[in-house]
């Protein structure tokens, strides 16, 4: 059978002023796979953009679209199956031409049959007010603060959400959220909201809007897991990058020794001890320019704060090290406290925390390793009890 080429011209066709519509075409355009391939069924054309079996077409609810034949074959007519409503044409009602109103919101499959060959091309049809197949949120950018949180940059498209003045943001997780127009903003050319919030590595959801509708998730890579019934973008964000709410993340927390839920954390090897404390659960306020202060020694010398660095995303911070030349042997105290804008940790949970003082203190011991290479090792332990028991759980480095 020869191969015949069937253009169809898909044109909407409106009652109202055209000038009405603020639809950036380039935005809003279907998939297409054609490419170079040479089908054997007839090829679609819609807007300039060409359609092959299996392709996706969006079309707008309440609008009538005209279907047209561009190049017909000689003597051939065209049977339409508009996902269900079948129009058949005859050698006296060839059917080049067309109309057909989609009502509701669908996703359906629609033929057109070149006949009497017989050859059809099949397409899926989606129809809705506003493009499915075009993304409404897109990711733009993050970067991390002085708290340890990362900002993240997005942008919503505004004609997934109701022209309405005002720019309301609600964020935050299954059970509350927060309405905020804080670090919202819109664009001259009135296509994007853009907005941004700090967060630590979570999940997340929130959504953008304008009056009192939110934007429309349909066909968001980030839609919320219980979408439809949940419309709401849902994330899991991790040191700046976005994944999908479904990512299930490796979380390990520095340090070789400290508390379970705790805030200190720590290593020692033959060089350096390193210190680690967890920020963002246990400072209240601003998370801003976080710091350490330490003492060697009952009697020593407390360092005064000393600015310390975000380990990651999880509120974990680094500590400058303290060589081990700096600690003298015999089972020295080293005390510690930490905190950060908001003010001094809450360190009572720590398994580490002595209340008289009010800081974290650990015993740095020199014990002879207990192996047949013999040799020296290092050893971090909790401070002795009064009553002359001690701690079991310690620190050792080689």
């Amino acid at each position: 059978m020869k191969k015949m080429k069937v253009f169809l011209m898909f044109l909407v066709v409106m009652s109202i002023a055209i000038v009405s519509c603020k639809k950036d075409f380039n935005e809003v355009m279907p998939i297409n796979h054609l490419n170079s391939i040479d089908p054997a069924g007839p090829i679609l054309k819609m807007g300039g953009t060409k359609y092959v079996n299996g392709d996706t077409i969006w079309v707008v609810t309440n609008v009538q679209g005209v279907y047209y034949i561009d190049n017909p074959t000689p003597g051939s007519w065209y049977d339409w199956d508009f996902c269900g409503t079948v129009f058949t044409g005859s050698a006296a009602n060839l059917q080049i031409n067309i109309t057909y109103l989609f009502t509701t919101t669908t996703t359906c499959v629609m033929t057109v049959t070149e006949m009497p060959a017989n050859t059809t091309t099949t397409v899926t049809i989606m129809a809705s007010p506003t493009n499915p197949l075009v993304q409404p949120l897109y990711f733009v950018s993050s970067s991390q603060n002085t708290d340890g949180t990362y900002s993240y940059l997005w942008k919503v498209r505004k004609d997934r959400i109701s022209d309405l003045v005002g720019t309301p943001f609600q964020i935050g997780d299954h059970t509350a959220w927060l309405i905020s127009t804080l670090n919202v903003s819109t664009t001259p050319a009135d296509t994007f909201i853009n907005f941004n919030y700090r967060a630590y590595n979570q999940m997340m959801k929130f959504n953008a809007g304008r009056g009192t509708t939110f934007s429309d998730v349909t066909g968001s890579t980030w839609a919320a897991l219980a979408w439809p019934a949940d419309n709401n973008y849902q994330v899991y964000l991790e040191d700046g990058v976005v994944h999908t709410a479904t990512y299930a993340p490796t979380i390990v927390s520095p340090g070789l020794v400290g508390d379970n839920a705790g805030p200190f954390r720590a290593t020692v090897d033959a060089i350096n001890i390193n210190t680690f404390f967890q920020v963002s659960n246990f400072v209240a306020g601003a998370k801003d320019n976080p710091y350490f202060n330490y003492q060697i020694g009952i009697t020593g010398t407390w360092s005064g704060n000393t600015p310390i660095s975000w380990f990651n995303g999880y509120g974990w911070t680094f500590a400058p090290v303290i060589p081990i030349a700096s600690v003298p042997p015999g089972g020295t105290v080293i005390s510690m406290k930490y905190g950060a804008d908001g003010g001094e940790a809450n360190m009572a949970t720590s398994a580490f925390y002595v209340p008289g003082p009010n800081c974290i203190q650990f015993q740095v011991t020199m014990i002879m390793a207990a192996n047949p290479n013999g040799g020296n090792h290092w050893q971090i332990s909790r401070v002795a009890l009064a009553n002359g028991t001690y701690y079991d759980n310690r620190l050792t480095g080689f």
